[in-house]
């Protein structure tokens, strides 16, 4: 499995969000590391996608303060996006992890693919449109 790449094609033009996404791509690339291990550490694992579980959710919860904060005109659409993500990650992969027969090799790499394909394709494709509404309040 390929890492998550950062790179400017990413950047939402607000510092603090760049940074958190950024965060979140390090976890995913982590979670894709241990993917490739022969026999990865249940432990270790569920660690990780407790970390990411909630990273996900400090982060998503700072977006949708900011918009409500500035009443964002495309709030509704935009945590919904971020709700299916904390569902498939709380009722999927925070529950598959749990099960004693579960490969947790395949779990990882499973969880570190939808992880950093969600957030590349959520930055792409909703918080882009952000951009412009935050710079507007003060946030570059």
């Amino acid at each position: 499995m390929d890492t998550f790449i950062w790179t400017s094609e990413y950047s939402v033009g607000v510092q603090l969000v760049d940074e958190q996404h950024q965060h979140f791509f390090a976890i995913a690339n982590k979670l894709a590391s241990i993917s490739r291990e022969k026999s990865p550490d249940r432990e270790a694992l569920s660690n990780l996608f407790g970390e990411l579980g909630d990273y996900a959710l400090y982060h998503l919860s700072t977006e949708e303060s900011f918009f409500r904060g500035f009443n964002y005109e495309d709030t509704a659409t935009h945590v919904a996006a971020h709700d299916a993500y904390r569902d498939m990650i709380a009722n999927r992969f925070m529950n598959e992890i749990q099960k004693p027969d579960v490969d947790v090799q395949k779990l990882a790499e499973e969880m570190a693919m939808y992880s950093g394909t969600w957030l590349q394709e959520h930055i792409l494709g909703m918080d882009k449109k952000f951009t412009p509404f935050f710079n507007q309040h003060g946030f570059n």
